[in-house]
């Protein structure tokens, strides 16, 4: 992971010194203890998926940056985290003097992940949208440490509770038309995908029934 920071940043010119010191920063915020799934794995997840769409990528290395900033603030008590986590990145990248218009990309970009849906002017965001929810379509196994982890970040809240706000979740993507916007994980991953959140909501239903 480090490499990659290292790869994107030297594309902007940013010293060594620099790039080590943030580096670091978002390491440390994707370790914070109340993150089960929003950690640097799934940022690592993200960017493998990102690479097998790259050949459609408009601008890969403002992608590629979203991807790394989209979730480093993450408060599950929150609504403002992707607002939030545009700031932070917009922060770093001003430091780094990059050109507003693709400081102002990479913030939409990051935005468009807080309801996920595509701006008709930002072709990009249909990738990093489904390179975030490419955990849905995994391997079952995969799917429920993912739904686990979910719960973890939320122990905050009632299991009742929860049990019924995720059902609203997976019930909002199960009645869109697509899960996923690029062709290829359309393919590879859709029909998984409906599966283990169909799976997951009846777990919940019976356990809210019991």
């Amino acid at each position: 992971m480090k490499m990659r920071w290292y790869t994107l940043l030297k594309s902007w010119a940013v010293k060594d010194r620099e790039i080590t010191k943030t580096y670091q920063e978002i390491v440390n915020a994707y370790s914070e203890s109340h993150r089960h799934y929003h950690t640097l794995p799934h940022i690592a997840h993200v960017l493998d998926t990102l690479e097998t769409l790259r050949p459609k990528a408009q601008d890969w290395l403002a992608l590629q940056c979203a991807a790394w900033f989209h979730d480093i603030v993450y408060d599950p008590t929150q609504r403002t985290n992707e607002a939030e986590s545009a700031a932070v990145a917009q922060g770093y990248l001003e430091a780094w003097s990059i050109d507003r218009d693709r400081i102002h990309t990479i913030k939409r970009l990051i935005l468009a992940t807080q309801d996920h849906r595509i701006p008709d002017d930002l072709p990009d965001a249909a990738l990093l949208l489904d390179a975030d929810l490419a955990i849905l379509g995994s391997a079952p196994q995969d799917y429920d440490r993912y739904a686990a982890a979910i719960r973890r970040e939320y122990d905050w809240v009632s299991l009742a509770e929860y049990q019924q706000g995720r059902i609203a979740v997976l019930q909002n993507f199960l009645q869109r038309d697509r899960i996923y916007h690029t062709n290829r994980l359309f393919a590879d991953l859709e029909q998984a995908a409906r599966h283990n959140l169909q799976t997951e909501i009846h777990c919940h239903q019976r356990s809210l029934n019991s």
